[in-house]
């Protein structure tokens, strides 16, 4: 048997290389290219919610900082307080006392009051760092301060932390002055740090969930397909070689109960000529067209293979051989000599397979290689005969 007469065994292996690392290549690109958007997509989403969830949180803190404040923040308190010597006034005193207790326990770096003095300036009034009551407000927090005195709740970033400012109303409904709050940085980045943790985490147990459904899905695409790969000959789609003797060995366990037993083998004539005259595209058209044949003349009946270059072989179980003989020398021989000049070089003919059967006999055959023998001298005597019979000028 030749397995490389006509060069294309090699041909076959690299095509098929080639094309399981196109696939593994575009399955890993997929799979990647997936877990790529929905790690950075989760991401994003629980980054947005934990900015969210943290105003939220610095919202709340607020509102109970405000009711707790508020037995303390009178109309009186925003007027009766404006020089530093007011600092010795025991009700000073004690909302200065109330607001450092506060501060402390509700975590806040500042906690103070403001109003407009009789001047239009913003002041302070408790709070600060122990500022003095009429202490002129910072440039860059007046302008905050006014937008407060037209009625908004300011919530904003500053340097040493976030900060929100509400307007204080009298019993008229007129905003007289402002309460602010402002956190420490360090909190604010501790509960920032946090929410971001908890997104990584979030995104890594992503991330491995995914990989292992992806790895359970590549193994269930790509396995199938490498198996397939494996067992199929690239050019044909039939069988290959590996498949074949592996269903011999399969065969072979329990042969009793396959047969009657038939073994098919195929040769095409002239494929060396062919690949050195017309060219190796010819020579798989040659190759690709008798595949075609021999699988629909014989796949319903058996199993068809390509064991070699130019070498095909059919096994056929639970048929009997009074069946399968017509077919093969009567309907597929006729097959064949109609598209003889399928490929041709001017008058030449090329297209001829020489085809060979041996059936398994208990008394005469110790396994298939017996068989598989047989029919291949089966096929080499049909070989000679149809050279011998060919037209002068003809291949």
């Amino acid at each position: 048997m030749s397995l490389e007469k006509s060069g294309l065994n090699k041909h076959d292996k690299v095509k098929k290389g080639k094309l399981r690392e196109q696939f593994e290549t575009q399955i890993i690109i997929i799979i990647l290219l997936t877990a790529v958007i929905t790690a950075s997509s989760v991401f994003a989403l629980m980054s947005h919610q934990n900015k969210r969830n943290l105003m939220q949180l610095l919202t709340t803190r607020v509102e109970i900082v405000l009711a707790y404040i508020e037995p303390f923040t009178t109309v009186e308190s925003f007027s009766r307080f404006n020089t530093p010597q007011d600092m010795d006034d025991p009700l000073y005193q004690t909302i200065q006392g109330q607001f450092d207790h506060i501060r402390q326990v509700a975590r806040l770096k500042y906690l103070y009051t403001i109003k407009r003095n009789e001047a239009g300036e913003f002041v302070y009034i408790h709070g600060r760092d122990a500022p003095y009551p009429g202490q002129a407000v910072e440039k860059q927090l007046s302008s905050k301060v006014e937008m407060v005195f037209t009625g908004k709740q300011v919530l904003a970033d500053r340097i040493e932390g976030n900060l929100v400012l509400s307007p204080f109303y009298d019993v008229q409904g007129a905003i007289i002055g402002v309460v602010g709050i402002e956190y420490d940085v360090n909190m604010i980045h501790s509960l920032d740090k946090s929410g971001f943790l908890y997104s990584v985490m979030a995104v890594f147990v992503i991330i491995v969930l995914l990989s292992a459904v992806f790895s359970v899905v590549f193994k269930g695409i790509v396995r199938p397909f490498h198996k397939k790969l494996a067992y199929t000959d690239g050019l044909t789609g039939l069988n290959n070689r590996t498949a074949f003797e592996l269903d011999k060995k399969r065969l072979e366990k329990n042969l009793k109960s396959y047969l009657p037993l038939s073994m098919l083998m195929f040769d095409l004539n002239t494929l060396k000529e062919v690949n050195d005259t017309l060219g190796h595209a010819k020579g798989d058209l040659y190759i690709t067209s008798a595949a075609e044949w021999i699988n629909t003349f014989f796949s319903p009946l058996g199993t068809c293979y390509r064991i070699g270059g130019d070498e095909f072989c059919v096994i056929i179980t639970g048929v009997a051989p009074e069946k399968i003989k017509p077919l093969l020398e009567q309907d597929f021989a006729e097959m064949v000599n109609q598209n003889r000049w399928l490929i041709r070089d001017e008058q030449k003919g090329y297209f001829a397979i020489a085809y060979g059967m041996a059936v398994f006999d208990t008394g005469c055959h110790k396994n298939l290689h017996e068989v598989f023998m047989l029919a291949d001298e089966q096929m080499y005597a049909t070989k000679r005969r149809m050279k011998a019979a060919a037209p002068e000028g003809t291949s």
